[in-house]
């Protein structure tokens, strides 16, 4: 992990919650931003998984677990949790830390393109070559990955992941901790629910119900996810939003 001068500027100490395999990618982007002009200082990381503690990740030493969070009170953290896999855990994650929005740092890269009336929430990420369109609102902990394409008048929901590749075209609606996968593309107005997943390549022409798994063009169904009922309640209520 690259580290700037920290006599010449005042950085931001920060620490990541996670030490999977999405650190690689969000230390790479912080070492990019901080080369443009330095604004990081990388403390450590915190993970829950106890074998991990005390080693180095990618170049980041993992100083504890998660609960550790309340040893640094002057550190913003960065949300570094997160897959397919884990794509509803993070929502679940968040809840018990119970720690303010207001403490995660947003992160976009120097390469990425954030249109001007685009609004982004606390501890997002912003992957090189992405584009954010014009009116698009990213909830908190929305991640975007390399040379995804987010069109006009989309509202992505909080902890949702859109990853490598991926187009959205307009006025489309993505639920909390859904998971867009690479290289699929979603027509215009289509809602995708809360934890739904779309597979590599897909191309989505109409809406998702929470918690499903569709792949393929023409898109199948393949299994579905338990989804927390407060999760779509919420979501439907904040977005006036009724699946079909």
């Amino acid at each position: 992990m690259t580290k700037p001068d920290r006599k010449s500027v005042d950085l931001q100490p920060l620490v990541f919650l996670g030490g999977a395999n999405a650190l690689s990618e969000i230390c790479e982007l912080v070492n990019d931003i901080n080369r443009v002009s330095p604004q990081y200082e990388v403390i450590g990381a915190l993970d829950d998984n106890q074998e991990l503690v005390g080693k180095a990740i990618f170049g980041v030493k993992v100083l504890g677990t998660l609960l550790d969070v309340v040893n640094f009170p002057n550190a913003k953290f960065v949300f570094a949790i997160g897959s397919h896999k884990t794509r509803l855990r993070r929502y679940e994650i968040l809840q018990e830390l119970d720690i303010p929005d207001s403490r995660f740092e947003t992160l976009v890269h120097p390469d990425a393109k954030v249109y001007p009336t685009a609004i982004l929430g606390d501890g997002c990420i912003v992957h090189k070559g992405a584009i954010i369109g014009n009116d698009t609102v990213l909830e908190p902990f929305v991640v975007v990955t390399f040379n995804a394409a987010i069109g006009t008048f989309n509202h992505i929901g909080r902890c949702a992941l859109i990853t490598t590749g991926a187009i959205l075209t307009s006025n489309v609606h993505v639920g909390p901790c859904a998971f867009i996968g690479v290289g699929s593309v979603i027509g215009e107005g289509v809602i995708i629910g809360p934890g739904a997943m779309i597979g590599i390549g897909s191309v989505v022409l109409r809406n998702v119900k929470p918690g499903m798994f569709m792949l393929g063009n023409p898109l199948k169904a393949v299994f579905p996810s338990k989804v927390p009922e407060k999760m779509i309640h919420d979501w439907r209520n904040h977005c006036q939003i009724k699946y079909v």
